[in-house]
């Protein structure tokens, strides 16, 4: 028999491995501060480690980043680098770096290291470029012209930056941004083959030209729409153009009544121009004057397609007040109707029957 004693396993017994593993769900503080200090053994493995991920926001952290091999350090975050500089050249295993609410200057000078000396997975950026924008495209560009690039987040604004049209080729597969053109996104499109995930924010407003529009995009499963400003003709032309869509998530408010009308008849065009869509989300904010059209709204949605072959269950909000407004939105859950502001309603029903008066 062997005792208790005999049974106990050290973390010093563990392999090399396991402990880089571990290190991998721990933030930087905690290797560097506490695993570091305990033994001989463990300094070692946290020298050796390389897989750091250092978000600089302080000066605390400009100091642990020194302390750390520049080599072992794969994910780099700035924020907010005015009271923060570093040495972006010490940096030459980058595979992901976040730029967050950092001088534009320092941005074009990080970037201009990186396009020489590293080999980008995940590129995030976030600023609100007012001059130099030309140096600042180029430099962009030429990033997300990284073969190695598959994530990417533009969190600003193109719709300032028409002339600006999306570099060929571009292998990245997921892929987040701002405000942009529709020629803009026609661009993306185009050129990026293996583009599978989009986001967007703050879509179009402006005019859509058909007559350019010859092709459909396969390459494409999911797409987010966040603060849709399209009218629902311009949003169905948009979407026939992505037949291979299984993901489809749309956010909007101040949408008139008959765009949510013509949102619970999209059993044919569904049928017709998304045949693989498998999830469909959406959260709508309407204007309504008439109690009628809230009962018209959740009894479109209460048919078998929508309950029974998809799935997709769809709440109502009515508030009966100044506004007479309502919100409608999908659930997973059959019996979901609640929503964190649900008591500043006067009337909430789900499609499946449930129904909720406010007490």
């Amino acid at each position: 028999m062997t005792t208790r004693k005999e049974n106990k396993v050290s973390l010093l017994d563990l392999p090399t491995e396991l402990l880089y593993r571990i290190c991998d769900f721990l933030d930087t503080k905690t290797i560097v501060r506490s695993i570091r200090h305990v033994c001989t053994q463990l300094f070692a493995v946290t020298e050796s480690y390389n897989r750091y991920k250092i978000h600089v926001n302080s000066i605390a952290m400009k100091n642990i980043c020194r302390i750390i091999p520049s080599e072992n350090i794969l994910l780099l975050e700035i924020d907010d680098n005015n009271s923060v500089i570093i040495d972006i050249h010490r940096f030459q295993r980058l595979e992901t770096l976040v730029l967050h609410r950092v001088d534009i200057n320092e941005v074009k000078l990080i970037l201009r290291h990186v396009i020489k000396n590293c080999n980008l997975v995940t590129f995030s950026l976030d600023v609100n470029p007012l001059e130099d924008v030309d140096d600042l495209l180029n430099l962009i560009s030429k990033i997300i012209l990284q073969s190695s690039l598959r994530q990417c987040i533009l969190n600003f604004n193109l719709n300032n930056v028409e002339r600006f049209l999306w570099p060929f080729p571009c292998r990245v597969t997921s892929l987040s941004i701002g405000t942009c053109t529709f020629e803009q996104f026609r661009s993306i499109l185009d050129h990026s083959p293996d583009l599978h995930s989009l986001i967007m924010n703050n879509c179009w407003k402006i005019e859509i030209n058909e007559s350019f529009l010859t092709k459909s995009y396969s390459q494409l499963h999911s797409l987010t729409l966040n603060d849709l400003k399209m009218t629902m003709d311009k949003l169905e032309y948009c979407l026939s153009l992505l037949p291979s869509l299984t993901h489809l998530d749309l956010t909007s408010s101040g949408k008139p009544f008959e765009f949510i009308h013509r949102l619970s008849r999209w059993e044919y065009f569904l049928r017709l121009k998304l045949p693989r869509l498998a999830h469909l989300e959406f959260c709508i904010f309407c204007y309504c004057c008439d109690w009628n059209h809230f009962d018209r709204m959740i009894t479109a949605f209460r048919n078998p397609f929508w309950l029974e072959e998809k799935r997709w269950f769809v709440t109502c909000q009515f508030r009966d007040d100044w506004t007479s407004s309502f919100t409608v939105f999908t659930s997973s859950n059959p019996s979901t109707y609640h929503s964190p502001d649900n008591h500043h309603f006067d009337r909430i029903v789900c499609s499946n029957l449930i129904t909720s008066e406010q007490q």
